[in-house]
């Protein structure tokens, strides 16, 4: 299959060469684009010139043609602010990309994709030497997708939407289904995305997550931004407005019986999706309208038909109108649904809609109407004519943009955390790089890499204890918080505050990282008052309780001695009528989430909270629905990091970050197993620091850490 491939992208290749022979313009400017455009190696020579030898990380973005990139480019920007410094190559498959986005800003170089073989893919990722490559919606190409795994490159494909009828999806498409392998990770538009990309046998689901639609973001802040035109304004004041934009011929034979139809209070604005003079003087004279560039606002008051004979403004100008028609429809495919959507606009399209899974949503939400004929359009007309149905589709619309809304944000954390995992999971897996292995000075990373074992060794020393004492003492897990782990200097403690039932058996089991600490464990109650406490000398400490009242109680971890200035601290929390948790499980997901916190102090700076009293590391056992609060967090002013991690029984884990007046200042809800928040906190004022599982196979173990920069 891989050679059948390479003789049909070399055809297809082919074919436009010869067609640029024969003077296709698309054609022309797709070859000589390629031979004007900046090589890798010149891009590369370039950022090398300009930082010398602190190069930073270099990003690869692939788009296939210009809307490819408007979906990407507020992820792009919203990277831009997580990580200034890196470097942004954006490159184009098509001439309609690269022409209109080669001077932009919004990254640091444009250029052209090679053509898709073995031997310039190979190259281009070698003179390239990117860090992370990221490719909008559908771009699959084969060799270059395997040029980048072969290099050991993290590699996402963002915004990406999937069709049942796709070769990935078909019983003989094993082959595609290999170069799906490839990516990292896939960020899907839509749950129905997802769903179908990881169908049995098809791409592991911990690998794929919805993002939403990133366009939604832009085009809110389209809507969102002032704008005022006397023109539309002039002519929208006289009735109820439809704007129909990106129109084509075929749209217009539709809509003409319609219109006659109409009654002598409804304005329709016409947007041309192309601006050709002859169709303009033709659609000018057949529907009497007013052209937009040879009016003014006194003219077009009394008119019923503006022609918008420019460019550049219909996204803006759907804010004057009442109904939305989108072109395209019948002809190759529909058009931008999004910007009447962030107006709120009930939207009116043709049949041609498969392909675009945000028309579906809106369809589904009832703020969108797909017709197929003429007769279809004037009914769905007359019914949005009267103010109940169409104010009923306006919330509906209104309801899923604000709904979209942070999918640039959200799609650009999920790549953040995916990166941080697998530098995370390469840096340990390559023999030589743990920096613990090599005999040189202690640095800033290579302290964190050594803390980041011992705190793991105390965790896993609290789970061994705590299962043993399972094993022999009748007890399981606790629900909702039953491990924690965290630092502190030998001679002080660490305190826990927790809440207890009444009548019920527990055990409290508290260890450090080895048996050579001495440790005690003491349980109080709201007031102070000492109830418990195991001060013998040993590393092991074991108290069992059953109170007689319900209520809050705290628990403190003493590291009396040892053999290092900190003390690494775990501590078990057991019940009666608990939960089991399996060894195999809680391996793995251990390894998976220290790894994954590795990564992002590697990319961040960031390592183990480090505040007098506070725990870091926290082990909630949760099913779906349920959540736990963790209060009167402390980081300290500066940058934190508040990262969690589920098993396989994980499908949505989302995180809530609350001030102290319990206002929510950050979120991370994406639908994903992975969440990660990162804010700045401009104070030592306490937070509030919420978990919750949204979806869930089975009750499980997740884990939760508080890094700081």
């Amino acid at each position: 299959m891989t050679g059948m491939y390479r003789v049909g992208t070399a055809a297809y290749h082919g074919m436009i060469a010869l067609a640029a022979r024969f003077g296709h313009r698309q054609a022309r400017q797709w070859v000589r684009g390629r031979q004007n455009a900046p090589s890798a190696r010149q891009i590369r020579d370039a950022i090398n010139q300009q930082f010398g030898t602190t190069t930073p990380p270099v990003v690869w973005v692939h788009a296939a043609s210009l809307g490819e990139w408007e979906q990407g480019r507020p992820v792009v920007e919203a990277l831009r602010q997580f990580h200034p410094t890196w470097q942004f190559v954006l490159s184009f498959f098509s001439p309609s990309g690269y022409e209109r986005c080669k001077d932009t800003d919004a990254v640091h170089h444009v250029t052209y994709l090679p053509p898709d073989g073995p031997k310039r893919a190979e190259e281009w990722t070698s003179d390239l030497r990117p860090s992370l490559a990221i490719f909008i919606k559908y771009e699959f190409w084969f060799f270059h997708l395997r040029a980048l795994h072969r290099a050991s490159v993290p590699t996402f494909l963002i915004a990406a939407s999937f069709r049942p009828k796709q070769s990935f999806f078909r019983p003989s498409g094993d082959w595609w289904r290999a170069m799906l392998a490839f990516f990292t990770g896939i960020i899907t538009q839509t749950e129905q995305d997802r769903e179908l990309l990881t169908g049995p046998g098809k791409y592991p689901p911990e690998r794929a997550t919805v993002g939403g639609d990133p366009r939604m973001d832009r085009t809110l802040a389209l809507a969102e931004a002032p704008f005022h035109d006397p023109i539309v304004e002039a002519f929208a004041s006289g009735g109820l407005t439809i704007v129909a934009g990106s129109v084509w011929i075929d749209d217009l034979v539709i809509w003409w019986p319609v219109w006659q139809r109409m009654p002598a209070s409804v304005r329709l604005i016409l947007a041309p999706h192309q601006l050709v003079e002859k169709e303009l003087a033709q659609t000018q004279v057949q529907w009497k309208a007013e052209r937009y560039t040879k009016t003014s606002a006194a003219q077009v008051a009394g008119s019923r038909v503006l022609l918008l004979d420019t460019i550049g403004i219909l996204s803006r100008v759907y804010r004057y109108g009442d109904l939305a028609y989108v072109g395209g429809g019948f002809r190759t495919g529909l058009h931008n649904t999004l910007e009447p959507l962030a107006y709120g606009l009930p939207t009116i399209f043709g049949p041609r809609h498969e392909k675009f899974p945000e028309a579906a949503a809106a369809i589904r939400g009832g703020g969108a109407f797909s017709v197929g004929s003429d007769a279809e359009l004037f009914a769905v007309l007359e019914q949005l004519q009267q103010p109940g149905p169409r104010e009923a589709a306006a919330q509906a619309q209104r309801r899923l943009a604000q709904s979209g809304a942070g999918a640039a944000v959200r799609t650009a954390r999920q790549v953040m955390h995916w990166l941080a995992l697998s530098l995370a999971l390469l840096f340990w897996a390559i023999p030589g790089t743990c920096v613990r292995a090599q005999p040189e000075p202690l640095t800033r990373q290579s302290t964190f890499f050594l803390q980041n074992d011992r705190l793991e060794s105390a965790l896993n020393a609290a789970f061994e204890k705590g299962n043993l004492m399972v094993a022999l003492a009748g007890v399981e897990w606790r629900r909702g918080l039953a491990l924690v782990a965290g630092t502190c200097p030998t001679g002080e403690s660490l305190a826990l505050e927790v809440t207890l039932d009444a009548n019920v058996n527990y055990a409290f089991l508290a260890s450090a990282e080895s048996g050579a600490y001495d440790v005690d464990l003491l349980l109080r109650d709201s007031n102070g008052q000492l109830l418990a406490q195991d001060t013998e000398l040993d590393g092991t400490p074991i108290l069992e309780f059953r109170p007689t009242q319900g209520g809050t109680y705290q628990l403190q971890v003493h590291a009396v001695s040892g053999p290092d200035p900190n003390s690494h601290l775990g501590l078990s929390l057991l019940r009666s009528g608990g939960w089991p948790v399996l060894e195999r499980d809680f391996r793995t997901l251990s390894q998976v989430f220290f790894a994954s916190v590795a990564g992002i102090s590697k990319s961040t700076g960031a390592a183990w909270l480090q505040v007098s009293g506070q725990w870091c590391l926290f082990g909630y056992l949760l099913g779906e629905g349920r959540g736990e609060t963790l209060r009167r967090i402390r980081p300290g002013p500066g940058k934190g990091y508040f990262v969690a991690s589920g098993g396989n029984n994980f499908r949505d884990i989302d995180l809530y970050l609350a001030d102290e007046e319990q206002r929510i200042v950050l979120v991370d809800t994406a639908p994903n197993a992975f969440p990660l928040l990162e804010y700045v906190f401009p104070a030592s004022a306490p937070y509030e620091l919420r978990v919750e599982v949204e979806r869930s196979r089975n009750p499980g173990l997740l884990l939760l850490g508080l890094l700081k920069e």
